[in-house]
């Protein structure tokens, strides 16, 4: 599973607990998110985000 998080407004660190990243507006980060993780604001503005979650193609059943 990945995410994907593109920033509009506002600072953002989110990614794995151990390593997290920061965008800013116009910014986009993505990370596999099969580790703990985490999202937090960094100063006073909000953030508007969109956030995308890709999830792997199940297999398909071998006959």
């Amino acid at each position: 599973m990945t995410e994907h998080v593109t920033v509009f407004s506002g600072v953002l660190q989110a990614g794995p607990a151990d390593a997290p990243l920061l965008a800013g507006p116009g910014e986009h980060i993505s990370w596999t998110s099969d580790v703990p993780h985490r999202y937090a604001a960094v100063g006073d503005e909000p953030v508007h985000a969109s956030l995308l979650i890709r999830y792997p193609r199940a297999a398909s059943p071998q006959p």
